[in-house]
């Protein structure tokens, strides 16, 4: 298999593919494809579904969010998640969705992007905690690279919170820089736009 370029993907992303081509039905075959066309993307990556750049505000981040006056958010069932994510994504993408999954032998709540699945113990499954692993496997599929709670991902993660928690961006985005020991940095509006905003830009990822 080659990109338009001619280039074929990596061995690992070869077999990323058949992992994931197999389960998943043909539109995000098609964008698991497309990830694969960076060499060395897929290899980079965690199971946070994040990219090789450092995470270096990843604590900033979980301060600032739990400062917030929404945090954690209305307490929601497993189907209510899966809802939830599914509006969120779909804002952003056509693929399917991740599966929110019962998490319950995790401590923490993750995307997994090997089996683009969002695990979920009982006591994460409130809106903030749900969009935030929302925001993850959005980033994951569009900037594939970027780090797990770096700047691309706080504007992401903040766009969500202002559309989805009701979320008032300028004081929330003025907690973040004002944080201290540590400040939030966020990415300039638009990182990553929505479906209708590529749409109006004529861009496709």
């Amino acid at each position: 298999m080659a990109d338009a370029a001619g280039k074929a993907p990596s061995p690992e992303c070869e077999v990323f593919i058949a992992q994931l081509g197999g389960a998943m039905d043909g539109v995000w075959s098609e964008v698991v494809t497309w990830l694969a066309r960076s060499p060395g993307t897929i290899r980079a990556m965690g199971n946070s579904g994040v990219g090789s750049q450092r995470d270096s505000q990843r604590s900033a981040v979980y301060t600032w969010e739990r400062a917030l006056p929404a945090w954690p958010g209305a307490p929601l069932s497993l189907f209510e998640c899966q809802e939830l994510v599914g509006r969120v994504w779909h804002d952003h993408l056509e693929a399917p969705p991740p599966r929110i999954t019962d998490g319950r032998s995790r401590r923490t709540a993750c995307y997994v992007y090997e089996d683009h699945e969002i695990r979920l113990p009982r006591w994460s499954r409130t809106v903030m905690v749900v969009l935030h692993e929302a925001a993850h496997a959005i980033l994951w599929a569009v900037l594939p690279g970027t780090a797990g709670h770096g700047p691309e991902y706080a504007r992401l993660y903040l766009d969500i919170l202002e559309r989805y928690a009701e979320v008032d961006p300028d004081i929330a985005r003025w907690r973040g820089a004002h944080q201290r020991p540590r400040r939030v940095h966020f990415a300039p509006v638009g990182t990553v736009p929505t479906l209708r905003q590529r749409a109006q830009l004529k861009l496709w990822y």
